[in-house]
């Protein structure tokens, strides 16, 4: 529907003047955005069903990729010795880790470092285990745990929504800070180093959030636990 501000009047013409005083109509404003509304939603129903085809079609050759690799492993394991195909499922999982809580995901920034460093954390293992040796426990877990401290520290230091997470920082420095004494204490890291800095490090935050941060810590812990 069409008005015509000069003849006000409404009109249902396909013309863009008025059939009465010739002049330029203006599109009533409850048609237009409901056209738009309409419009939109049509457009979100369209990325949705493309990101669920999408998914599905990953998923489907990430397993058929598992599938393929470890039937080939299985045959071949005799001459290889190695069970390589766990490296892979490990990996292409990551992968798909990578796609949908990173890139497609609108989780928050936390969220999606956790389950980066799980998925890191999952190949490192896997590898470590097929590989053998003790490099795992000796620099790849004290780097990333210390690399983990060191983005969470960044992330309170300069994200608006810092306060949101420091209760959950504060937790996961003192389990960082956990996991590199005991190694090092319980003699599993012979290179000990990495894990000093780490637990060096994590001391250091933990005591900077109860000098400079306590109240908003403990509004933080009140806030997620009711109490």
């Amino acid at each position: 529907m069409k008005h015509c501000k000069h003849c006000n009047i409404d009109t249902h013409t396909t013309q863009n003047y008025c059939p009465l005083c010739f002049n330029d109509l203006d599109e009533v404003e409850g048609k237009t955005q409901q056209t738009q509304l309409y419009l939109t939603a049509v457009k979100k129903d369209k990325t949705i069903k493309t990101k669920y085809f999408l998914y599905r079609l990953f998923l489907f050759l990430t397993i058929s990729a598992i599938v393929i690799c470890g039937f080939i492993n299985f045959v071949t394991y005799e001459k290889s010795g190695s069970l390589w195909s766990m490296i892979v499922a490990v990996s292409l999982v990551y992968v798909w880790i990578f796609i949908a809580h990173l890139i497609l995901s609108s989780r928050s920034i936390f969220e999606k470092i956790l389950f980066q460093l799980i998925g890191i954390a999952a190949i490192l293992i896997t590898t470590n285990v097929v590989a053998g040796g003790n490099w795992l426990l000796n620099y790849v877990v004290p780097a990333v745990a210390l690399t983990a401290s060191i983005v969470m520290v960044m992330i309170t230091l300069i994200s608006k929504d810092r306060n949101n997470y420091v209760s959950t920082f504060f937790a996961i420095h003192i389990l960082l800070l956990v996991l590199s004494l005991v190694l090092v204490l319980a003699k599993f890291d012979d290179f000990k180093l990495i894990n000093q800095i780490n637990a060096i490090f994590c001391g250091l935050a933990i005591f900077g959030t109860l000098v400079f941060g306590f109240k908003t810590l403990k509004s933080d812990i009140s806030k997620k636990f009711h109490l």
